[in-house]
């Protein structure tokens, strides 16, 4: 079998020392661009490409990126993972993505992820999620890990507050809000903000909680129709947007007829429903790069100081919320 070519056969190619051509193929240091020019020369004529794994073990750290998401057909999650995605390429680093949707699921991936000396991690929490250490790592979307770790996330209590809102200004007396596992940060501070709106014109929300899911969606839309329509309906997530629109299928119910309804997020399917879900979305992509950003600060700087980075979102304003 042919020799892999080796960096000290690229330095001697190019007429100069190891450290002269490893500082030219790494970027790190100070050579003069002619020299550079004949080591890259060299390193391409050789066809040399560099052992990460022997790097990684130099450094203490690969030119990997770990993302720890609770699930990979959520569509919340695969527009950010994938500004990630690119910006993290740009940035010279690859990311490896791990489903992880329970505490201890998440710990096994971070156990995975640090084995193979990742320069840091970007993580969706759970709740009972215990903060990795020894790496650099932001949290995004929810915050489950604590103050002390960097976070990422969208203004969910101010955007429920002014959905509401706007759900509320056409004289809705009654308001029902379908939530996921009530114990996130994330659910917290929708529940904030629709009761905050709510305040404001004199309305009691009665809150229904459950799973994120489509499934528990459709068992919670069932129970309140059990119990009579109220005038509006404020769904917190797209999964339990889908299972809503099940539920009211079955039961013959109309948007905004016999409801109004709010959600949460803007699949395109969000467009096609009646005359459209009016919403209130996140900006995925922001908070995508936010979180790159911030890593990266942390990754080339150890002593660079926690962030807590709140984007807001904006509200799409269509059929669902028009008050018939």
């Amino acid at each position: 079998m042919a020799t892999k070519p080796s960096l000290k056969a690229v330095a001697d190619l190019a007429g100069v020392g190891y450290a002269t051509a490893s500082r030219a193929l790494s970027g790190k240091g100070y050579v003069a661009p002619e020299t550079k020019e004949k080591v890259v020369e060299a390193a391409q004529t050789l066809n040399y490409v560099p052992n990460q794994l022997a790097k990684a073990l130099r450094e203490h750290r690969s030119a990997l990126v770990g993302v720890i998401v609770p699930d990979l057909v959520n569509e919340y999650y695969s527009e950010s993972t994938q500004v990630i995605n690119q910006d993290l390429q740009d940035a010279g680093f690859q990311m490896l993505v791990a489903a992880a949707n329970t505490p201890q699921a998440q710990e096994d991936a971070v156990a995975s992820f640090t084995s193979l000396q990742v320069a840091g991690i970007i993580q969706v929490p759970m709740v009972g999620a215990t903060a990795p250490r020894g790496v650099p790592v932001v949290q995004m979307n929810r915050g489950e890990l604590g103050a002390n770790v960097a976070r990422v996330s969208c203004n969910d209590e101010d955007g429920f507050y002014q959905l509401t809102d706007i759900i509320l200004s056409g004289g809705a007396r009654t308001v029902v809000g379908l939530l996921g596992e009530e114990s996130l940060s994330t659910t917290q501070e929708r529940v904030k903000g629709i009761t905050r709106a709510a305040a404001l014109y004199g309305v009691d929300v009665e809150f229904h909680f459950g799973q994120y899911s489509a499934q528990s969606g459709e068992q919670m839309a069932d129970d309140v129709v059990a119990n009579g329509l109220p005038d509006a309906l404020i769904v917190a997530s797209p999964r339990l947007m889908a299972g809503v629109v099940q539920s009211f299928s079955k039961h013959h119910i109309s948007v905004p007829e016999d409801v109004v309804v709010g959600g949460y997020d803007d699949p395109e399917w969000y467009s096609f429903i009646g005359s459209g879900i009016t919403t209130f979305v996140p900006p995925h992509e922001q908070m995508g790069k936010e979180a790159v950003r911030i890593l990266l600060s942390m990754i080339n700087d150890c002593d660079a100081l926690v962030r807590d980075v709140v984007l807001p979102g904006q509200v799409i304003v269509r059929g669902s919320s028009a008050h018939t």
